[in-house]
């Protein structure tokens, strides 16, 4: 190929050269305002730092102590810096802990109950460029989200495993003042499922009065229960204690709690706050950030369960418990469709 017969195909390839640049310049470009304009749109905002309060002190089987293990999951699972308050009884506590925090440049507060919901709605508008999340509760404010879960489902598995154990058909329920409320649900499950037991039911005003709830115990076993179930995690050791001690069985709150009293305890309704809390945090980051409404997770969300069956459960008697469980769905199934 002679030298003039050369430049026109170099002109050529450097014009597609420039040009094929020139596109993919462009094509570039509008992909970076694209990502701009989702990430202003969809409020994308990373968490880097989380503050959680709970108004409970942190030891094993409290409250507080599934605030400790949330906070661990966290930094293990998510790679934030977390900082946990306990001991926040009053409000004005949590207000200066809420201002510190924003000045810390902490980038979402997580109130561990219901009772942090109130100062929420009330402090998120002094700090709008805050996400707040209370667990359980009810919100006034846009950047103010409730996580909330009805463990009523769980209970009734539980439930109908006391039935299958219960020598007297009378299981008694430890709680404290005013906190359970799926009584009627679990009443109507059980007759749904023609199963005869009766519900005794006593409540103590404190979680960590061993004395209150050991006579509270007491009163249910005089009562005739053969099977109590204990909502109280921080005084349950106490009645597992009680439960080895006089031969009864129990149902553990929170955690599974076979551990205090493997033979004597029939399940656990468990609740998974690591899980509920990586939740909060992957919606915090998500696309469109956190709801600013009530967010409901079920067992499907991995919110609560039923413990493992204890040693005392033979197999006959835990696949009465499945088919219990599957009349109970199919029957929910069939009322939603019509």
């Amino acid at each position: 190929m002679s030298e003039n017969s050369r430049q026109p195909f170099f002109i050529l390839c450097i014009g597609t050269a420039a040009m094929l640049t020139l596109l993919l310049l462009l094509y570039l470009s509008s992909t970076q305002v694209l990502v701009t304009e989702e990430e202003e749109e969809g409020q994308v905002t990373a968490v880097s730092r989380a503050s959680i309060l709970t108004s409970d002190q942190v030891r094993d089987q409290s409250w507080g102590s599934q605030a400790y293990e949330a906070k661990v999951h966290l930094e293990e699972k998510a790679s934030l810096q977390v900082e946990l308050f306990p001991y926040l009884e009053r409000q004005n506590q949590v207000l200066h802990r809420i201002d510190k925090e924003a000045e810390a440049g902490t980038d979402i507060i997580i109130g561990h109950g219901r009772e942090f919901a109130p100062v929420f709605s009330q402090k998120a508008a002094d700090h709008p460029e805050l996400r707040f999340v209370s667990i359980h509760g009810e919100t006034e404010a846009d950047n103010h989200t409730v996580y909330t879960f009805d463990i009523t489902e769980a209970e009734i598995s539980a439930f109908i495993a006391a039935s299958v154990k219960s020598e007297t058909k009378k299981i008694g329920v430890l709680d404290v003042e005013d906190d359970w409320e799926g009584r009627e649900q679990i009443e109507a499950a059980l007759q749904e499922l023609s199963l005869d037991v009766e519900i005794i039911h006593k409540e103590v005003q404190d979680r960590n009065d061993k004395e209150k709830a050991l006579a509270a115990v007491e009163a249910l076993r005089e009562a005739g229960a053969d099977v109590i179930y204990s909502r109280g995690n921080t005084f349950n050791r106490y009645v597992m204690e009680a439960a080895r001690k006089d031969g009864f069985y129990t149902v553990g709150f929170i955690s599974d709690q076979s551990y205090l009293a493997e033979n004597h305890v029939l399940t656990s309704v468990v609740i998974d706050m690591p899980a509920i809390y990586e939740r909060i945090i992957e919606d915090a980051s998500a696309a469109g950030g956190l709801s600013g409404t009530a967010v409901t997770l079920t067992e499907a969300d991995g919110a609560y369960s039923t413990a493992p069956f204890g040693p005392m459960f033979s197999e006959e008697e835990q696949q009465f418990i499945q088919e219990c469980r599957k009349k109970l769905s199919l029957k929910q199934k069939q009322a939603g469709e019509t």
